[in-house]
C-alpha cells in the first residue's frame, strides 16, 4: 500500500471510450517534452477497463495534473479528484489470463444491449480469441413480430428486462425458425432473425476482449437465472418468477382423464404477461387471450 510520502493517485475524467488513448497521449507528451528539456511533474498514468470514463495520474499536486493535461481535448480538468487511500486496494488487482478461461467461466458483457449482464462461457474457438456465451435474453417478442411482419426495423425502445423465452412463445415464429448445428458447441440451436436460442437462453459468439472475467461478484439472483429447473413445482414457480421479473406466476395442470381440460381452479383470472406453468416441465407467458362465447372461458 502507498504511504503518505508517496505521490497521490488522481482520478481524472475523460471521454468514455477514449481512456487508453488519453493515457497514451499523456505519456507521449511526457516523452516529447522531456526530449526538449522540460519534464512534466507526474509519476505515472494508466487506464482501467473496469473504470470507464476515467484515467488515473500519479502526482504530488493537482496543479501538476492540470499543467500536464493542458491541450489534451479528451480530458476534462474540471473533474479531478484524489483516490482515497481505502479505495486503492480495490483499484488495482491481478487480472486473469485468457489461457485460464474455460467452459463454465462466468463473465460480464462490456458494451451494447447486454452491457453489465452475466454471461457463461459454453465454448471457445480454436484460436481462443472468441467465445460462445449463454445469456438471459433481452428480447421484446411483440416488437420482433412487428419487425418481421413489416419487413423493417421497429423504432428504438427501452431495453427489455432479461427473461427466458419458452418454446411455446416461439410457436408463432416456427415457420421462420431454422435449426443449425454449431461446431464449437456441438449442439443444435434454434435460429430466429439471426439470434440463436436453446432452452430459453440466447447464445452469442463474441470476442474475448468484449467480456470482463476478473473482479466479478455474482448475486444469488444472477446465479439462480442459470440454474436448471428441478422437479419441484413450488421451487419451479419461484425460479420462473425470478427469470420473468415481478410477473405473476399462474399454475395450471392438465387432466388426461377429462380430455385435457384445465382444472377449474386455474381456468379463470388469466391476464396478458401472466407466467404459466404447465405441469412440471413446460412453462410460458400469455401474450394474448380470446373469449369463448359458448362458456365464457379463455
Amino acid at each position: 500500500m502507498p504511504s503518505a510520502e508517496d505521490p497521490t493517485i488522481w482520478k481524472v475524467k475523460c471521454m468514455v471510450g477514449r481512456e487508453r488513448h488519453s493515457a497514451f497521449c499523456l505519456m507521449q507528451k511526457y516523452v516529447d517534452l522531456k526530449s526538449l528539456g522540460t519534464e512534466l511533474q507526474i509519476t505515472s498514468v494508466f487506464a482501467l477497463e473496469h473504470r470507464r470514463g476515467f484515467i488515473f495520474i500519479e502526482s504530488y499536486r493537482q496543479y501538476h495534473i492540470n499543467e500536464a493535461c493542458k491541450g489534451l481535448c479528451n480530458i476534462n480538468l474540471s473533474n479531478v479528484f484524489p483516490v482515497p487511500m481505502n479505495e486503492l486496494s480495490r483499484l488495482l488487482y491481478v487480472r486473469s489470463k485468457c489461457s485460464e478461461i474455460s467452459v463454465g467461466t462466468w463473465a460480464r458483457v462490456k458494451n451494447g444491449k447486454y452491457k453489465g449482464d452475466v454471461a457463461q462461457v459454453v465454448a471457445l474457438n480454436k484460436s481462443g480469441k472468441k467465445a460462445t456465451v449463454k445469456l438471459v435474453p433481452r428480447i421484446d417478442l411483440h416488437a420482433l413480430a412487428e419487425k418481421i411482419g413489416r419487413g423493417v426495423g421497429s423504432k428504438k425502445t427501452a431495453i427489455p428486462k432479461p427473461r427466458l423465452i419458452s418454446s411455446r412463445e416461439l410457436e408463432e415464429f416456427r415457420p421462420l425458425i431454422q435449426y443449425r448445428r454449431d461446431r464449437d458447441v456441438s449442439t443444435v440451436f434454434e435460429v430466429l432473425d439471426g439470434m440463436t436460442f436453446k432452452d430459453g437462453y440466447l447464445y452469442k459468439k463474441v470476442p474475448i476482449d468484449s467480456l470482463i472475467f476478473w473482479g466479478l461478484t455474482l448475486s444469488e439472483d444472477e446465479m439462480l437465472r442459470f440454474e436448471p429447473s428441478v422437479n419441484d413445482e413450488c421451487k419451479d414457480l419461484e425460479w420462473l418468477s425470478l427469470l420473468y421479473g415481478d410477473k405473476k406466476a399462474v399454475c395450471t395442470t392438465m387432466n388426461d382423464n377429462e380430455g385435457g381440460q384445465e382444472e377449474g381452479s386455474a381456468r379463470r383470472g388469466f391476464e396478458v404477461n401472466d407466467l404459466v406453468l404447465f405441469g412440471r416441465k413446460d412453462f410460458g407467458v400469455i401474450i394474448d387471450t380470446e373469449t369463448d362465447d359458448s362458456d365464457g372461458g379463455l
